[in-house]
């Protein structure tokens, strides 16, 4: 019988099937031990179910055509350091972006240019000037062998 818990660790299979049958009464799940096999059964039968009850409107072949549309907007300038490393989030009703990159990368050397800005969208907050973008405070990297800080952070 496999060891479940430390507590049972050096007691014969008699000693524990006798724990176990003190501790839950046998109506009870092995699973759940809260609830009773009655209960267990009816949530796999609603889940089941609802599994049934799923199904794609399309068929194997159907192709889907997107639902969006491109629209022409006027040309504005990045003011950062642009780079292949950008990720946007929203924060609650703030559009964030994080550029560039900090630290040391094996391929492309120390770099010190991870920033981020914030506005109400993202018009607003990549055409803040320069200014507005915030370095955060990072450790500089370890000596090799060192604790500390080991190759480069980025967004994506």
């Amino acid at each position: 019988m496999p060891q479940l818990f430390s507590c049972m660790k050096g007691r014969s299979e008699k000693e524990i099937g006798g724990l176990q049958s003190k501790q839950r009464p046998s109506s009870q799940s092995t699973f759940l031990p809260a609830m009773k096999w009655q209960t267990n059964v009816s949530i796999l039968i609603v889940s089941f179910a609802g599994m049934l009850g799923c199904k794609s409107n399309q068929t194997k072949g159907d192709i889907v055509s997107p639902r969006f549309r491109l629209i022409q907007t006027d040309t504005f300038h990045f003011n950062n350091f642009v780079d292949c490393n950008m990720a946007a989030v929203w924060v609650r009703d703030t559009f964030r972006i994080f550029s560039g990159k900090y630290g040391e990368d094996p391929v492309w050397g120390e770099a010190r240019e991870l920033k981020f800005s914030s506005g109400r969208h993202a018009d607003e907050t990549f055409s803040n000037p320069q200014s507005a973008y915030i370095a955060p405070k990072l450790p500089p990297n370890a000596p090799v062998g060192k604790p500390g800080l080991h190759g480069a952070i980025w967004f994506e």
